[in-house]
């Protein structure tokens, strides 16, 4: 099963060596195929405990999430799902996967 892990360290502005151009082409090939996946995937692998996590959309991805955020439309009827622990747990991992804060993902919403 499908279970990711998202580590983001966003102070380095440009790669210093060969070394880490490498590691950055592959960090960023993996935040590409890290908006692809399904939203509700990942977050019952993080939240196992949360039985509200089926209420998800099960054919939402993140980038889908965020454009549709980014047109203005409301997280909850994005998502299929009116819970704020919900809301605020897919916006911390779209504010890592687009390496904007957390505010920055909120404001759209709002």
């Amino acid at each position: 099963m499908l279970f990711i892990t998202i580590i983001i360290d966003r102070k380095q502005e440009k790669p210093t060596n060969q070394k880490e151009v490498k590691n950055m082409d592959e960090y960023e090939k993996f935040l590409d195929y890290a908006k692809k996946l399904k939203v509700r995937a990942v977050y019952k692998k993080m939240y196992p405990t949360d039985d509200l996590a089926d209420e998800i959309d099960p054919k939402l991805t993140f980038k889908q999430a965020y454009d549709r955020m980014f047109k203005g439309e409301c997280i909850y009827h994005i998502i299929g799902i009116g819970d704020s622990v919900i809301r605020e747990r897919i916006f911390a991992i779209l504010s890592e996967l687009y390496g904007v804060t957390y505010d920055e993902i909120y404001n759209l919403w709002k």
